[in-house]
């Protein structure tokens, strides 16, 4: 039985960085999302649209989409929409920093992550940044002038809720 409207909403923010030592490859990221879960392009892009709509009225600069945090949070939406859960930990018990370092995004300084499971309803973005901007630890993220890149993976699961992951990223 469907919940009523719900958004979870959890928040981790990492400081330093590892030397990556792994590679993910986008035919493993592709092969990750299995028949029935589905990227939500118009999701991921509006979300964007809205956090930058929100952090240029506070005169903060607008974060630059990166296509490798893309990746990263669109792989880490797949798998907890696939697995049922929502966490900032994966199945492999890679934290934010470590899934990072798998897809060898170098040197960075600090990095921190939104994620929500809710109901795909129009519409998206205003809910989801609403609820993150609700919360301090995620309003943190999401204003937080010392971030210039994103990535966003909204990712549709069987039962049709949206499973969505925001990294937030210093080089």
């Amino acid at each position: 039985m469907p919940i009523p409207f719900s958004l979870a909403l959890l928040s981790l923010l990492l400081v330093g960085a590892d030397r990556p030592s792994e590679k993910l490859n986008p035919e493993t990221l592709a092969a990750s999302l299995l028949p029935g879960f589905v990227v939500d392009l118009q999701a991921e892009e509006s979300i964007l649209a809205e956090v930058n709509r929100i952090r240029g009225k506070r005169g903060l600069v607008k974060l630059r989409l990166n296509s490798e945090l893309r990746d990263i949070a669109r792989s880490h939406s797949s798998e907890m929409a696939k697995l049922g859960f929502l966490s900032h930990v994966d199945f492999d018990r890679r934290d934010l920093r470590r899934r990072l370092s798998v897809l060898r995004m170098g040197t960075w300084r600090s990095a921190a992550e939104n994620l929500a499971r809710m109901e795909n309803r129009h519409p998206v973005a205003p809910r989801a940044v609403e609820g993150w901007l609700s919360n301090p630890d995620h309003r943190r993220n999401l204003l937080g002038s010392r971030y210039t890149q994103t990535g966003v993976g909204a990712v549709r699961d069987a039962e049709g809720y949206l499973l969505l992951c925001q990294i937030f990223l210093e080089p």
